[in-house]
């Protein structure tokens, strides 16, 4: 005979707690332990620690989870909240276990497959390479948390719409077309002669990015930024034959709709580029002699070792005189800068260098200025050697035979070896999550072809690499990499360049710990070659995921670059796909869809 289930009886002293006592005690707390000891008490202790009258004790959990910040004001209630961003973010480690079963069935939302076909201009000029229409960063999710939107751009014309619904296409949806030209340029008055008329010859459109702008006091979304870059060329014989064009767009929450055009045209072709949402600002290196390019200040274009930021205009703001474009500051490296990326917050950046070198600057509104300056060899050989030592004494703690099975031991040859290559591999890209500053997070370094990554973060005020990624995809195309602050993604193909996958890396955080023993993990921590260089632990692999384990969605064409776009609920990444999901013979390319929500 069944007994009937009792709930846990609470203590006395705790009921007679004050609230902020009892808020105090639940803050030390991680997610599932705060819930066992509030809401599965009794009817009174609930009703103490519900979201209203504990609001700020849950959405201090919810922050230490390092979670992008909620979006609309109906959303915050932050036990909820704290509930669904978990349950998405440990779907995302678990959801390739089933991923082998999917395949095309009405109504299921698990998986999709939305086709991406060439536009009008390019059938038209008999291009039916369908492989051309996904070439650069076309497509980016609108959303960091879990939102259903997606902006994307034609690369062949330059065409550019936001769907509010695409990642769920059974519920209504809304399609902003946005241009690039401003309202007034694109009206129907002819010009007064041919002279007047613009002779542009070719616009190459580099891809689009959405970042978010964030009140980090109140840890509040406040607007989306969706930006988008071009190379303008014109003929030789008008003033500026090539030039840079930026145009970006604003949408506060709450709005369904972007608008408040910004803009900055600016002489010669960037090298490179990056956006800062918080202050509306463009971070350009350029490419060196380039003689179209004539500076007030300078008489050559700015070296590679500068980086100039330049104000966005407001439509009104822009003027089609001004000769030249003053910056607001000028980043002045020691070397010539390979890479560099803008914190969220818009009060730092990250620069490679091409000596294997890193600074990182501080900005605000009209100055730079250098922060700290990284040797990479320098920072490799600190990192392994503390490793190294680490290890050491626990081989002197462990019996012989303990050694022999620990799989730890294996790391001192591995180590070395990556110091000698990563000694000489320059940093190739910097990754840094859209809504968690370095201050917390840190920030991801390519190198290799993508082949390694390095993980730093703050330790005692100065950036140090605490753990390393070596994967085994294939380096023929260099892969896609994410980095959020919760996971780092790594979408590539595999060593034969016939099959690709998405690797996942769980990022720790204080609430959700990561063990540094391989040895009771199974040895997952190793797994996709991880090796973490401090204590305690930062990162760990979690997952595979394979878009050809579903049926009928293969690998993009071997010469296709992989592009990969997520927020904390959808993974997006462009693939083929066979009849069954298109209903044509052919292999179509297009975007696959996987909803952890449904998972």
């Amino acid at each position: 005979m069944n007994q009937p289930q009792t709930q846990p009886k609470s203590s006395p002293l705790l009921e007679e707690m004050p609230d902020d006592i009892i808020s105090g005690i639940l803050s030390y707390c991680d997610f599932p332990t705060a819930v066992s000891l509030a809401r599965q008490t009794n009817k009174s202790l609930r009703a103490r620690t519900n979201s209203g009258r504990m609001s700020h004790l849950w959405q201090a959990i919810f922050e230490r989870y390092n979670f992008s910040p909620v979006e609309e004001a109906a959303e915050h209630d932050y036990f909820i909240q704290c509930q669904k961003r978990r349950k998405l973010l440990l779907g995302l480690m678990k959801c390739d276990d089933r991923i082998h079963s999917y395949g095309r069935r009405d109504g299921d939302r698990k998986v999709q497959f939305h086709p991406m076909t060439p536009s009008e201009q390019t059938m038209e000029e008999g291009d039916d390479d369908q492989a051309a229409v996904i070439q650069q960063d076309s497509f980016v999710c609108t959303s960091t948390s879990s939102g259903t939107g997606i902006a994307m751009m034609d690369p062949n014309d330059g065409s550019m719409s936001v769907i509010s619904n695409y990642l769920a296409p059974n519920d209504d949806e809304t399609v902003q077309v946005l241009h690039l030209q401003a309202e007034e340029q694109s009206s129907t008055r002819q010009p007064a002669n041919e002279a007047d008329k613009p002779q542009h010859l070719a616009d190459a459109y580099v891809g689009i990015e959405v970042k978010p702008i964030i009140d980090f006091e109140t840890h509040t979304l406040m607007a989306d930024f969706l930006s988008t870059v071009r190379i303008v060329k014109t003929p030789s014989s008008l003033r500026d034959p090539i030039s840079t064009e930026l145009v970006a767009w604003t949408r506060p929450i709450g709005d369904a709709t972007y608008g408040d055009r910004m803009s900055r045209h600016i002489p010669g072709a960037f090298r490179l580029i990056d956006m800062d949402a918080k202050t509306r600002r463009v971070f350009v290196s350029f490419q060196e002699k380039e003689e179209s390019m004539r500076w007030m200040k300078w008489n050559a274009t700015p070296a590679k070792n500068q980086v100039l930021a330049f104000s966005l205009l407001k439509q009104n703001q822009v003027d089609i005189s001004e000769e030249l474009p003053q910056p607001d500051f000028m980043i002045d490296c020691e070397e010539e800068v390979s890479a560099f990326s803008v914190d969220c917050t818009g009060e730092h950046v990250v620069l490679a260098t091409a000596e294997k070198n890193m600074e990182i600057w501080q900005v605000d509104q009209a100055s730079a200025s250098r922060l700290e300056s990284i040797s990479l060899k320098k920072a490799l050989q600190k990192s392994i050697q503390t490793r190294l030592s680490w290890l050491k004494d626990l081989m002197k703690r462990q019996t012989t035979a303990q050694n022999s099975m620990d799989r730890r031991m294996n790391e001192p040859c591995v180590l070395r070896r990556q110091l000698e290559k990563l000694s000489l591999s320059p940093i190739q890209s910097i990754h840094l999550s859209k809504y968690s500053s370095i201050e917390r997070s840190g920030f991801v370094t390519m190198h290799q072809e993508g082949r390694t990554l390095l993980h730093w973060r703050k330790v005692s005020g100065s950036f140090e690499i605490v753990s390393m990624i070596t994967n085994p995809l294939s380096t023929q195309l260099v892969p896609q990499v994410e980095f959020t602050g919760t996971k780092v993604l790594i979408y590539g193909r595999n060593e034969e360049n016939t099959k690709a996958s998405v690797l996942v890396y769980h990022v720790a955080n204080a609430d959700m710990p990561i063990s540094d023993d391989w040895n009771k993990d199974g040895g997952k921590n190793g797994g996709g070659g991880v090796y973490n260089l401090c204590s305690p632990a930062s990162i760990r692999f979690v997952n595979e995921i394979r878009p050809n384990a579903i049926s009928g969605i293969q690998a993009p064409k071997s010469t296709s670059p992989l592009h990969l776009t997520c927020n904390e609920r959808f993974l997006v990444m462009n693939v083929m796909a066979s009849e069954e999901w298109t209903g044509s013979s052919d292999l179509t390319q297009g975007l696959l869809v996987l909803d952890l929500e449904q998972q």
